[in-house]
């Protein structure tokens, strides 16, 4: 399952558990608040919409609040239920996804910096050699100049 598809998935499970527990938007945004998060009642709104689960939400400034509120895991939680324990998993499974991509970038990017490293000392190593040619042509340039000048 793509990341794509575990976002639609949580975006879905968040809709049951909403249903279940029959909270309005502004219920869920005061619980976010109560979790120490921050999100819209418009960006709730959206969230909760009708084919909401299609559309391309950020994971870490929209869902992730969201979750974290509704499931409610910490000290005082109540056991969860199949939907809020379906829904951490996909969150689980979604940041482990995240963090694979972040670390394949890494090391492409690392790899990149490696490769940079190499073409710039090639690069400085072709600098030297052209100054010494250079430096040869001038002093054959002189040479010349002092054989020509001496007749």
């Amino acid at each position: 399952m793509n990341n794509r598809e575990r976002l639609k998935e949580i975006i879905l499970q968040l809709k049951q558990i909403k249903y279940d527990r029959e909270l309005s938007a502004q219920d869920i945004r005061n619980m976010v608040e109560g979790a120490g998060g921050y999100t819209s009642l418009s960006t709730i709104r959206r969230v909760f919409a009708e084919g909401s689960e299609n559309q391309n939400f950020r994971y870490q400034d929209t869902i992730q609040p969201i979750a974290r509120a509704l499931i409610g895991i910490n000290e005082e939680s109540e056991p969860l239920d199949a939907t809020q324990a379906d829904a951490l998993k996909n969150i689980a499974l979604l940041r482990d996804s995240m963090i694979q991509n972040l670390q394949d970038e890494n090391s492409a990017l690392s790899a990149r910096v490696e490769h940079l490293s190499r073409v710039e000392q090639q690069f400085a190593e072709e600098q030297r050699k052209v100054a010494y040619l250079l430096d040869q042509v001038e002093r054959q340039n002189r040479m010349i100049d002092k054989l020509l000048g001496s007749d």
